[in-house]
């Protein structure tokens, strides 16, 4: 997403400022679209600009203050399923239930590699002894 020239204050250089937000929470900003050069965020690295800007006196109104409570107040409902107790037991049960369904082997891969070493291991041996 890009920015308008009348987001940017006075003292901004960049030709095309840039940002994206994935969904893991990670943020990107750059200069210029198509430019390697950006800087890029972890989600804490964006609550600590964040958090810094909203203690900075940021100039919001009243009105964008109160959609940014009623953002974070979505986002708490949505999580909210993780308090549920009742929920959980049913998430617990219906992982517990595909795992039963969906045996893994946590060992294959060892064994298959150690497989593969013995019978290296066995032409390597079988070489030499007919030198």
């Amino acid at each position: 997403m890009t920015w308008n020239k009348e987001d940017m204050s006075n003292y901004n250089t960049s030709k095309s400022p840039w940002y994206s937000v994935q969904d893991n929470g990670k943020v990107d900003i750059g200069n210029e679209m198509g430019t390697g050069d950006k800087i890029s965020l972890q989600p804490w690295g964006m609550y600590k600009l964040v958090k810094e800007w909203l203690n900075s006196g940021n100039q919001l109104s009243l009105e964008e203050r109160k959609d940014l409570i009623d953002i974070l107040n979505k986002k708490i409902k949505t999580t909210s399923i993780l308090d549920d107790e009742e929920k959980m037991k049913e998430i617990s049960g219906l992982f517990l239930e595909y795992v039963k369904n969906n045996p893994v082997d946590p060992l294959k891969n060892i064994r298959e590699f150690t497989s593969r070493n013995q019978k290296e291991m066995q032409s390597i041996i079988d070489s030499i002894n007919k030198k």
